[in-house]
């Protein structure tokens, strides 16, 4: 790789970087990490091996820097990354143009890669959109990108551009010949050479000077009657009508007249373009009442052509009129109309040709005023698209009977009572005089449907009635007050679904509509038995309802259920409640099963309500979500419900603007720390009390809100991979779920106040904890990429559960039932979910007890009493090097071990496995030692003198501190017993034993005698665990009743090997094998040996018990 050019190395490095990645996947498979680094700095070159010998790299005990190929890798992209000019960057930028045979999306993946390093920041895709229409090689595609300067996004350039490159492609398939194209936007392009044209142009402005009905005998020249060319007598316009004056003899858009009703605009664009304005602008129907849609999208108009009712498509792109050969043959049937040689080119929007038939002067009629206008009829198959609202009436038209009247449901519901509650009669409730009339009105009209009839005999229940009034009608609607009767039913708890889980069934979805059941609980007929319990009373009598009535509470389960019986096995369609969602991928998808859906409506005797139908629209609102064809956004009023707020009385005033923000943050996570005051007043010991930092907040949120637009999720796909994001900030937890790089799911919690004395890293994982137990649905049983942006977590969760702290264990057996893979991401580079853990909403539980108890159970079972445990947590927080651990670990390591305090840089090796609990640092399970108590804690390790790796091995699992092994080798070697009772005897020869699979599973065992007494032995073959026990006499049954004990203790070993003397080759002992169920290998005769691991446990033992003696201590504390 080549160093040597200081403002392209970052480049270089890149590409140099892509190549060798390529490589080592391919040759790496199966190399140590001491050749993998050898190829490595073999591939970086000579300037690469001098600016490896700059790198500062961490060290072993004994003073070897630690290098491996991933280290490389890090070291070199940090030296590579600053090493660029930002502006030679961006000059790159400015000035990348297409080149001469670069495809579109080669053009803008070069600039997406070019503006990556250019920090644009917010301007990023509007700056890329500006080179795109600078740079783009094609005249005419970057006239087309200027034509929308207004709305012209990033997307939408790139869109126009593919079209383009798309419709040139494919005209070089039909070789030069025409291709069909529809009717959606033509222009006009006269024939000629490009100065012919202008010369044509000029003299056409000059024409319209002349006075009306003048003629020229020159061809040449522009007709002032009709504006186009002929020879003298052959006007077109002679006999005609004027749209404007309605005088005759000439054209609308020639005409002098100064009246300006109806007028037939022109607008002259220079060159050969003019836009058509014959349809759009002189017809009444077109008015201001109907600017904003004929904005929006193209509109239908039916005109009266030649006595025939005729839909035409009106679009103010188009310059001419356009009608197809087979609509032309339908209008003209016998009549002669006549017919002239086309003059003029037709090219659709894309650019291809549109063949042309002829020219023809049709009379249209519209709202009694008649119009003559020219149509070009053409050769295309197409006929004017349906709009949505058309196949709405069409729709509605062929389902009328769906959407009208009151439906009833079969199966009638019987509403369950609990036999221990007591009926309640309600007395009838007074009523406003004003309001009598339309009460009486509305139980008149109830009656008339039969949803309610009057009761004369006497009922166990009477309700109260309430009148609600209707939004935007007079009307009322009875319901009952049935607080009484809700104590008594059995709710059928039936699942309701949740806008989550609707959306991500929604993936691909471009049309929707929404419908809504008329009246909806009252099509559900109740028994005879339920009726009665819905009995009324009024002031003009009593009534029971035949129908579901609003306000049982369990009106809202029974009917979403039906529905879901009678319309959940439909493709596309949803339901909660009363609300039915239709959806599609493609509008003919939509079409079908929107029509599915209705018909299965009628056979059901479903009713729709036609004024809450909304149909096949690009987007919908629906249960409380915007859906669109990109994804779910919030609803708009409910963002301005936020912003319109009163400033908050009290905490529950907080508490509902919260849950207010609560809706809107899963989709904004650029709601940053403004609501950190606010949430600061809903602790329980701070008193209510509203500042100017809370006043603040409010403002910032509600210009947050106004300021920016919520962002809009996409919908989750199954089909596709799927990721997290997850960080943990010093309060809070974020999470976001995404899909092709895009969010599909936002989530935050707060952090208990224990939890926010974890350590950095336990925070980190505990939000990895928090984000799949979150999207638990989502990410079960998949692979998962977890992101996150502490590096040292990567690691952690790669080791042994039994190298982790106590909390990390448990976080980490939590995770185990899900397949994440933990990668490593700059947490710039998660700004959403960094956000969100700053923004995070209040946690309304309690933290995970599991957690909790899992720190207290490894505290509490230390080997260590409890006045040695406040001993060391009192010499822990007054040791300075202690206490600034002990915050460093709280807070977060730094990147770089030179920053880190002077005091705490030998815990750098292990920083990952450090933790806090209780007052006490932890190094996985082993205590931390403050350096006051290490001598104490030395002399009790040597205490038993049972050697250097058996003293090291034991003080590892409980205490720690840097340079510890060492600090025993010392004392081991300074002991004077130690070295004098040192085995010095030959090595013998190793040998080989099967490996046990788990412990206890093998067992050796040898009999030997010390002092005067006898003694039997038992060591664990996996993890050379020993127990050793006094014999009360030389019997075997004594040997064998030492050996029940030991097994009653650890389990009945798999196998037991010993020697062959007396005990072991007796009967007795074999008689006791086979009672208890093991396998017993004694060594061979003419090798005794092959029992080394018992015999060398026997050693250990007798030198422990001599160690002990002289000691004059008791050889059961030693040990």
């Amino acid at each position: 790789m080549d160093f040597t050019c200081p403002n392209n190395v970052s480049e270089m490095w890149r590409r140099w970087r892509r190549g060798m990645e390529y490589f080592l996947a391919a040759t790496w498979s199966g190399k140590s990490e001491g050749e993998r680094v050898a190829i490595f700095m073999c591939m970086i070159g000579k300037d690469g091996q001098e600016v490896k010998d700059t790198f500062e790299f961490q060290r072993e005990e004994d003073g070897t820097d630690i290098v491996t190929a991933k280290i490389l890798f890090e070291k070199f992209e940090a030296y590579c990354k600053p090493r660029r000019n930002l502006v030679v960057d961006r000059h790159r930028f400015l000035t990348r143009d297409q080149q001469p045979g670069e495809s579109i999306d080669q053009f803008v993946t070069e600039l997406l890669t070019l503006a990556a390093s250019c920090e644009w920041g917010e301007l990023r895709d509007d700056l890329i959109c500006s080179r795109i229409v600078s740079g783009i090689s094609s005249n005419t595609v970057r006239e087309r990108l200027l034509r929308s300067e207004t709305d012209l996004t990033l997307q939408k350039a790139i869109d126009i551009c593919r079209i383009a490159e798309l419709s040139k492609q494919q005209m070089k398939l039909f070789g030069g010949e025409t291709v069909q194209a529809g009717v959606s936007r033509i222009r006009h392009q006269s024939t000629g050479r490009p100065e012919e044209r202008r010369r044509k142009e000029s003299k056409r402005q000059e024409s319209k000077q002349t006075p009306q009905g003048s003629t020229s005998n020159d061809a040449d020249k522009e007709c002032g009657n009709c504006g186009s060319k002929h020879l003298e007598g052959h006007c077109p316009a002679l006999g005609r009508r004027c749209n404007n004056c309605r005088k005759l003899n000439h054209f609308a858009k020639v005409c002098r007249s100064g009246r300006n009703i109806n007028i037939v605009l022109q607008v002259e664009t220079g060159d050969d373009h003019f836009y058509l304005e014959s349809i759009t602008a002189s017809l009444d129907s077109v008015d201001s009442r109907n600017r904003k849609s004929r904005e929006k999208s193209s509109e239908y108009v039916t005109l009266l052509i030649v006595g025939q009712e005729i839909s035409l498509k009106l679009d103010t792109g188009a310059e001419v009129n356009v009608i197809p050969y087979a609509t032309f043959k339908k209008i003209a049937g016998a009549s002669k109309i006549m017919l002239r040689k086309p003059k003029a080119k037709l090219t659709a929007y894309n650019g291809q040709d549109i063949p042309v038939t002829a020219v023809c002067n049709l009379s249209c009629k519209h709202k009694d005023v008649t119009y003559d206008l020219e149509f070009y009829i053409t050769n295309m198959k197409s006929e004017p698209e349906e709009t949505a609202d058309q196949f709405a009436a069409r729709i509605q038209s062929e389902y009328k009977d769906v959407f009208e009247g009151l439906g009833c449901l079969e199966r009638p519901y019987h509403i369950e009572l609990n036999p221990d509650i007591q009926p309640v009669v309600s007395p009838p409730r007074r009523i406003p005089y004003g309001l009598e009339g339309r009460v009486k009105a509305a139980l008149d009209e109830m009656c008339d449907q039969r949803v309610i009839v009057p009761v004369d005999h006497p009922t166990d229940w009477v309700n109260a009635m309430v009148a609600v009034e209707k939004k935007n009608t007079d009307k009322l609607r009875i319901c009952i007050d049935p607080r009484p009767l809700n104590k008594a039913i059995k709710r059928e708890h039936y699942y309701l679904p949740t806008i989550e889980q609707i959306t991500t069934r929604l993936s691909g979805a471009k049309y929707f509509s929404t419908l809504d059941a008329r009246s909806g609980f009252w099509q559900i007929p109740l028994d005879e038995e339920s009726s009665l319990l819905t009995t009324f009373s009024t002031v003009f009598g009593r009534y029971r309802f035949t129908r579901l009535p609003f306000g049982i509470h369990s009106a809202q389960e029974v009917f979403h259920k039906r529905l879901h019986e009678l319309l959940g096995d439909l493709p596309s369609v949803e339901t909660d409640i009363d609300d039915i969602l239709v959806w599609g991928r493609t509008q003919e998808e939509h079409d079908e099963r929107l029509v599915n859906l209705l018909q299965r409506t009628r056979e059901c005797n479903l009713k729709l309500n036609p004024d809450k139908s909304k149909i096949r629209q690009p987007e919908v609102l629906y249960i409380g979500h915007v859906l669109t064809g990109d994804g779910v956004r919030p609803d708009t009023s409910k963002i301005e419900a936020i912003t319109k707020m009163p400033k908050p009385e009290d905490k529950q005033g907080v508490q509902r603007l919260l849950g207010m923000i609560n809706y809107v943050a899963k989709f904004a996570p650029n709601i940053s720390e403004v609501t950190a005051p606010l949430r600061e007043l809903l602790k329980k010991d701070v008193a209510w009390h509203w500042t100017e930092c809370h006043e603040q907040s409010l403002v910032a949120i509600k210009k947050v809100l106004t300021e920016t637009s919520p962002g809009v999720l996409r919908y989750y796909d199954p089909k596709k991979p799927v990721g997290l994001q997850v960080d943990a900030f010093k309060s809070g937890l974020g999470a976001v779920l995404v899909q092709d790089g895009s969010p599909t799911a936002y989530a935050s919690r707060s952090l208990t106040e224990t939890e926010c004395r974890y350590a950095q890293i336990e925070k980190e994982l505990l939000a990895v904890v928090f984000g799949v137990e979150r999207f638990h649905q989502y990410i079960y049983a998949k692979e998962v990429t977890v992101e996150t942006d502490h590096r040292p977590l990567v690691s952690i969760i790669s080791k042994p559960l039994d190298k982790a702290p106590a909390r990390l264990q448990r976080m980490l057996l939590k995770l185990q039932r899900y397949h994440i893979n933990l990668q490593y991401k700059p947490g710039k580079e998660l700004f959403t979910a960094d956000t969100l853990s700053r923004a995070h909403l209040p946690n309304a539980g309690d933290e995970d007890q599991d957690l909790v108890l899992c720190v207290h159970q490894a505290v509490m079972r230390l080997p260590v009493s409890d006045k040695k445990l406040t001993e060391l947590r009192v010499e822990t927080s007054s040791d300075r090097a202690m206490a600034k651990l002990s915050e460093t670990i709280q807070n977060g390591w730094p990147k770089h071990r030179q920053s880190s305090p002077k005091d705490v840089r030998e815990y750098w090796a292990v920083k990952d496995e450090l933790s806090t609990a209780d007052g006490l640092i932890f190094k996985g399970e082993a205590i931390v030692i403050p350096p006051g108590l290490r001598k104490e804690v030395l002399r009790q390790i040597h205490q038993g003198h049972l050697g250097m790796e058996r003293r090291k091995l034991r003080a590892r699992e409980l205490v720690y501190w840097p340079g510890m092994s060492k600090q025993i080798e010392d004392v081991v070697s300074s002991c004077a017993v130690c070295q004098e009772l040192r085995h010095s005897n030959a090595r013998e020869p190793m040998v080989p034993h099967e490996i046990p699979q788990y412990p206890w599973q093998i067992v050796g065992t040898d009999a030997f005698v010390w002092g005067g007494s006898h003694f039997v032995a038992v060591v664990d073959y996996y993890s050379r665990y020993w127990e050793v026990a006094t014999l009360r006499n030389l019997s075997t049954s004594a040997l064998i009743d030492s050996l029940k004990s030991i097994f009653a203790r650890h389990g009945i070993p798999q196998i037991v090997k010993s020697d062959n003397g007396t005990h072991y080759s007796s009967a007795e002992f074999a008689k006791f094998a086979e009672d208890w169920k093991f396998s017993h290998v004694t060594s061979s005769p003419t090798y005794p040996k092959s029992n080394r691991l018992a015999e060398k446990t026997v050693q250990t033992i007798k030198t422990t018990l001599e160690k002990a003696k002289r000691d004059s201590k008791d050889p059961i504390l030693r040990y």
